[in-house]
C-alpha cells in the first residue's frame, strides 16, 4: 500500500505539468500562425521590353529643314533652333519618325566649313505629330548642304566691298581724260576686274554667315534612340490622316556683291561740221550827171552745217 501511495503522489504533479504545457503550446500555436514564404517580384524579361519599344540604331540619318533662319552673328550658345523632318525615317520596313515631325535643339556652337554650315547641338528633341516627345541621347551635329551658308559680312565689310569695286572704277575717269570715250572703256574694264578681285579678298575674311529658313540639314544619330512602340504607331497613323506640307527648301549659292553691269555702248562721236561763208556785198555805182547809179548787190554766203553724230569706233 505504501508503494502505491508514493507512485500516486509522484504522478499527480507530472500530470498537472504535462497538461499545463499542452495548453500553453496550443494557445501559442493559435496566436502565432506559421509564416509562409513570400514571393519576390520578377524583373520583366528582355523579350517583354522589346515588345514595347522600337530602337533606331546609331548612324541613322534624319533629314530636316530649318523653320527659322540661323545667324552666327546674332545667335549664342543655348539659343533654340527649330526644324522639321522632310523625309520619314524608316528602320527595316517600319516608319519610326514620320515626315512633319518637329525638331528642337539648343545650339552649342556654330561653324562654317567651306560653303556648308555646321551646328553642334547640345540637346535635341523630336516632337511627333501626335504630341509624343523623344529626346535624342547625347550631343548632335547638324550639317547643311553645299552652297547654303550665305556670308553675312556686316556693315563694315559691305562698305569695304563697295569701295573695292567702286574705287578702281576711277580708272575709267582717268582713261576718259587721257583718250576720250575709248580710254574710258579700257580704264573701266581694267578697274572693274581689279575691283572684283579685291571684293573677293575682302569677303574671304568675313566670318559671319546665315542659314536661311528652309535650309536642309542632316542629323546623324550618335547613339541608339529608343522609342515607345505604341506612341510611334499612333504618330504614324496621325501623320497619314493629317499630312503636312513640307517646308520650301532653300538652295542658294554663296553670294558676292554683283558688279555694275558692263555697257556695250561705245559712246557717240561726231563728224565736224562746216562754219559756212558770210554774205558778200558788192556796192553799186553812184549817179553821174543825168546817169542814174546802180544799186549794190548782195551775194548770199553758204550756211554752216552742224556736226554729224555716229557711234564711236
Amino acid at each position: 500500500m505504501a508503494k502505491n501511495d508514493l507512485r500516486r503522489r509522484i504522478a499527480s504533479p507530472l500530470v498537472v505539468l504535462n497538461a499545463t504545457l499542452f495548453i500553453s503550446l496550443t494557445c501559442f500555436a493559435q496566436r502565432e500562425p506559421l509564416a509562409t514564404p513570400q514571393s519576390t517580384p520578377q524583373a520583366p524579361s528582355p523579350d517583354a521590353a522589346e515588345m514595347t519599344t522600337l530602337t533606331v540604331p546609331a548612324g541613322t540619318k534624319v533629314s530636316v529643314a530649318l523653320t527659322r533662319s540661323v545667324s552666327s552673328k546674332t545667335m549664342r550658345a543655348g539659343d533654340d533652333i527649330y526644324a522639321e523632318t522632310i523625309f520619314p525615317v524608316v528602320v527595316g520596313n517600319q516608319t519610326v519618325i514620320p515626315q512633319g515631325s518637329f525638331v528642337q535643339g539648343k545650339i552649342e556652337k556654330l561653324a562654317r566649313k567651306g560653303s556648308r554650315g555646321e551646328l553642334q547641338v547640345r540637346t535635341t528633341s523630336v516632337i511627333f505629330p501626335n504630341g509624343y516627345v523623344a529626346v535624342i541621347p547625347g550631343p548632335s551635329n547638324l550639317r547643311s548642304d553645299d552652297d547654303t551658308a550665305l556670308l553675312d559680312p556686316g556693315n563694315g565689310t559691305k562698305a569695304g566691298v563697295a569701295a573695292a569695286i567702286a574705287v578702281p572704277m576711277g580708272g575709267a575717269l582717268i582713261g576718259a581724260a587721257a583718250a576720250g570715250a575709248k580710254g574710258a572703256a579700257i580704264g573701266g574694264g581694267a578697274g572693274l576686274g581689279v575691283g572684283i578681285v579685291a571684293a573677293i579678298l575682302v569677303l574671304s575674311h568675313a566670318k559671319n554667315f546665315v542659314l536661311e529658313a528652309g535650309t536642309p540639314l542632316d542629323i546623324v544619330l550618335q547613339q541608339p534612340l529608343s522609342l515607345d512602340k505604341k506612341q510611334i504607331s499612333d504618330a504614324v497613323r496621325f501623320a497619314s490622316t493629317h499630312p503636312s506640307t513640307p517646308p520650301p527648301i532653300a538652295r542658294r549659292r554663296l553670294e558676292l556683291p554683283m558688279p555694275p553691269p558692263t555697257s556695250t555702248d561705245t559712246g557717240t562721236c561726231y563728224t565736224p561740221g562746216t562754219p559756212g561763208t558770210p554774205d558778200i556785198y558788192i556796192p553799186g555805182t553812184p549817179p553821174i550827171a543825168s546817169t542814174p547809179g546802180t544799186p549794190g548787190t548782195v551775194i548770199p554766203g553758204t550756211p554752216a552745217t552742224p556736226p554729224t553724230p555716229h557711234p564711236c569706233p
